[in-house]
């Protein structure tokens, strides 16, 4: 290949892994209800958005998580998680996201509501959101001697042998997010 073909695909390639990097980082996907069931792991910091109302936030762009209204605010009611600054259960925030760090496994609920200090409207409804959190699964490899004679060496000299992963726990997809 010429020095130019090369450098084009390199060029093409890096471009690629740019642009597939860059909408990696961005969250594009969120459910209308609460009839997701959301899984994490246990110890892994996530975050949990809410659709703004579109009435505080008419504007509002979810690829880029941008133009919320200017006075609105949500108050995230939890218990048993641990969330990061600014937001602390049952106090209004001006972001429409919580991140919890390091969760414990359980069941838990945390509860969103919204309101506009310009107008002093508050969301008619709670929405609510319950998060599973399940410990990580666990793999393992049996090294297994089947056919294999009684007196046949340990299995570490046996050479060639069966590869079954076996998880302890399903593993799960991304998180989800409440609307």
């Amino acid at each position: 290949m010429r020095k130019s073909t090369l450098l084009n695909l390199a060029l093409v390639l890096m471009a690629t892994f740019m642009f597939a990097s860059a909408n990696a980082q961005i969250l594009t996907s969120y459910t209308a209800d609460e009839s997701e069931v959301m899984y994490q792991t246990a110890g892994r910091t996530f975050r949990l958005y809410t659709l703004p109302d579109p009435i505080y936030s008419p504007t509002y762009v979810a690829a880029t998580n941008s133009n919320l209204g200017a006075n609105s605010e949500w108050r995230f009611v939890f218990a048993g998680l641990t969330a990061t600054a600014p937001v602390a259960t049952n106090t209004y925030v001006a972001q429409n996201w919580v991140e919890f760090t390091n969760p414990a496994v359980g069941v838990y609920t945390v509860d969103v509501n919204e309101r506009n200090t310009l107008i002093g409207c508050f969301d008619a409804t709670t929405r609510t959101t319950t998060i599973n959190v399940v410990a990580a699964p666990v793999a393992s490899a049996p090294r297994t001697s089947a056919g294999r004679p009684a007196s046949a060496p340990a299995v570490a000299a046996l050479g060639p042998v069966s590869f079954r992963p076996a998880f302890a726990r399903p593993v799960f997809g991304p998180v989800g997010v409440a609307a």
